[in-house]
């Protein structure tokens, strides 16, 4: 029988990611939160109807916590 992992632990911090066509500094940014040591964050994104990638970026990045895209500009 084997053990069921740890829980994971809620994050200590959320940062918000705000972007419109900003796939030139998304993969940056998302980097180093990702690199982020000594608490735990929850990283969400939200692109506000870029028409780069940025959405694609955050949505494949492992520091993401969650990707939201709107579909009008906001």
């Amino acid at each position: 029988m084997s053990a069921d992992p740890p829980p994971t632990p809620p994050p200590e911090a959320t940062v918000v990611v705000l972007a419109y066509n900003s796939e030139r500094f998304m993969q940056g940014c998302l980097d180093a939160l990702h690199r982020t040591r000594g608490v735990a964050l929850e990283v969400v994104c939200v692109d506000n109807a870029s028409r780069d990638a940025s959405h694609q970026i955050a949505e494949s990045h492992p520091a993401t916590s969650l990707a939201i895209r709107l579909e009008k500009n906001l």
